[in-house]
């Protein structure tokens, strides 16, 4: 099957390098703007003005001949199906919800045939999306002959900088050596020494693989398995983590996974300290990006949490 994958990412981004690595087409959806067009281009889409054909990349010829075509789900995207329906009628047409939901790109706004699909459990069945599990990439997992930090953080403080000071003072009071970096913060409560400008990542992938654990805060209402557990499953390191429906995943263990709220932080540093249990290779598999595409194409998962 000739697929493409559809992202506002541009070459250079690690997602967008990584799925080339990994054999697949990918297309560029928007054209790159400076920031006053691309506030037009907000508008335009927000709007449903016609002519949104305008703004998009220069790949309406090459996508013709693909059978299956997944484009990225944003508040940016929502007339991209109906557009490609026209150029390609033939085409599977796939909506991947990447992030969780929001009330900017809700699924009953997209316009034109496509399947819905999500890597958040509650929000496939909540909207009567397909479930298709989140993934991650072999090709991106790193090794480090050493260990300089029990506990590394990478992530802008939106919605998350007071639990994030949280688990920060705790390292501190319980001397844990951890590696904070606070991207470009919104919030007054982060201190200098861990906020950071923006960082290249195969930079956080050498971190990771420096760590023993990573620290994910979730936004509150979100189920779905996240990049950062990914990270965690094909890194080989512990997570530590607010999401509460971890618990339900088949690779939960608490000597690998300390769930926020559900221990107390005074128990971080013993669990940082003790072993690692390894995941079965056969784990890695099933959620490396290759099964992930796979499963598009298997009509027994349509619908299935």
């Amino acid at each position: 099957m000739n697929e493409i994958i559809m992202t506002e990412y541009f070459k250079g981004h690690w997602a967008y390098e990584a799925w080339k690595e990994n054999g697949y087409a990918v297309e560029t959806i928007f054209k790159k703007k400076n920031k006053f067009f691309r506030g037009i281009r907000r508008l335009w889409t927000k709007y449903h003005l016609p002519f949104v054909q305008l703004w998009y990349g220069d790949w309406k010829y090459r996508i013709k001949e693909a059978d299956l075509i997944i484009f990225h789900v944003s508040y940016l995207t929502m007339d991209l199906a109906k557009y490609l329906n026209k150029i390609n009628p033939n085409a599977k047409v796939i909506a991947w919800y990447w992030n969780a939901v929001n009330e900017k790109m809700l699924p009953d706004h997209i316009n034109g045939n496509c399947e819905k699909w999500s890597f958040d459990p509650e929000n496939c069945k909540k909207y009567g999306m397909n479930f298709n599990h989140q993934y991650y990439f072999k090709t991106y997992i790193e090794e480090s002959e050493k260990i300089d930090f029990d506990l590394y953080f990478c992530g802008s403080d939106v919605w998350r900088g007071s639990m994030i000071m949280e688990v920060y003072y705790a390292c501190k009071t319980q001397e844990i050596h951890s590696k904070f970096q606070v991207v470009f913060p919104k919030s007054d409560i982060i201190p200098e020494e861990i906020k950071s400008p923006w960082i290249e990542y195969k930079e956080i992938c050498r971190n990771i693989a420096r760590s023993k654990a990573i620290l994910e805060i979730v936004r509150e209402g979100q189920s779905g398995a996240t990049i950062r557990l990914m990270e965690a499953l094909f890194f080989g390191k512990k997570l530590v983590t607010n999401n509460n429906l971890v618990k339900k995943e088949e690779f939960y263990n608490k000597e690998n996974i300390f769930l926020l709220g559900d221990r107390p932080l005074e128990e971080l540093k013993e669990f940082l300290n003790g072993e690692f249990v390894p995941y079965a290779p056969e784990l890695l598999n099933k959620y490396d990006v290759k099964q992930w595409m796979q499963n598009f194409r298997k009509k027994e998962t349509k619908n299935m949490i």
